[in-house]
């Protein structure tokens, strides 16, 4: 790989550095994992079957 490609990439990495810098790059799942309460994906579900 030569320096010219290096040097391109650091660079791009650089502007976007800002995303990531305190951040944990790996999916939240487990107890750490975004509950119903915090998303509210489903909205009010009350009396509704399934």
């Amino acid at each position: 790989m030569d320096i010219n490609t290096l040097s391109i990439n650091k660079q791009s990495w650089e502007e976007v550095a800002h995303r990531f810098y305190g951040r944990n790059p790996l999916p939240e799942y487990g107890p750490f994992a975004p509950s119903e309460d915090d998303l509210n994906l489903f909205g009010d579900i009350t009396n509704l079957k399934y």
